[in-house]
C-alpha cells in the first residue's frame, strides 16, 4: 500500500493539473462567448435605435407634408429639403448598422457553435479523466 501511495499522489497531482488546464481553456471559452454577446447586444442596440431614428424623421417630414398642404414658399422648401437629407441620412445608418448587426449575429453564432463543440470535447477530457482515476482506485483496491 505505502509503494502505491507514492504513485496514487502523483496520478491525483496530474490529473488536478489536467483538469486546471481543461478549466482555464473552459474558462477561455466563456470569456469568448460573453464577449461575442455583448458585442452581439450592442450592435442589435444601435440598429434598433436607428431604425427608430429613421421612424422619427419619417414621421416628421409626414407632419410637414400634412401641415403644409399645398403651402410652397422658399423656407417650407428648404425645410422639406432638410428633411429628407436627414432622412436620407438615417436610412444610410440604419442600412451600416443592419450590416454591422449581421456580422456581429454571424460572430455570435459561429462563437456559440465552436463553445457547444468545446464543451462537448471538455465534457470528454473530464469523463476520460474520472474513468482513469475509477480505474486507478479500483486497481489499488483490489490488492488490498
Amino acid at each position: 500500500v505505502k509503494k502505491s501511495h507514492g504513485s496514487f499522489v502523483e496520478f491525483v497531482r496530474s490529473q488536478t493539473a489536467e483538469k486546471r488546464e481543461i478549466f482555464v481553456e473552459a474558462n477561455k471559452r466563456e470569456k469568448l462567448l460573453q464577449k461575442a454577446e455583448d458585442s452581439h447586444a450592442s450592435a442589435k442596440k444601435a440598429y434598433r435605435s436607428s431604425l427608430k431614428e429613421a421612424e422619427r424623421q419619417l414621421q416628421k417630414r409626414k407632419d410637414f407634408k400634412a401641415q403644409n398642404a399645398g403651402q410652397q414658399n422658399l423656407a417650407q422648401v428648404l425645410w422639406l429639403k432638410n428633411i429628407e437629407q436627414n432622412i436620407k441620412k438615417t436610412l444610410e445608418k440604419s442600412k451600416a448598422t443592419h450590416e454591422n448587426y449581421l456580422k456581429q449575429y454571424s460572430k455570435l453564432r459561429k462563437v456559440q457553435e465552436e463553445n457547444l463543440i468545446a464543451i462537448s470535447q471538455i465534457m470528454g477530457l473530464m469523463e476520460r479523466i474520472d474513468k482513469k482515476r475509477i480505474e486507478r482506485c479500483k486497481r489499488m483496491l483490489s490488492k488490498i
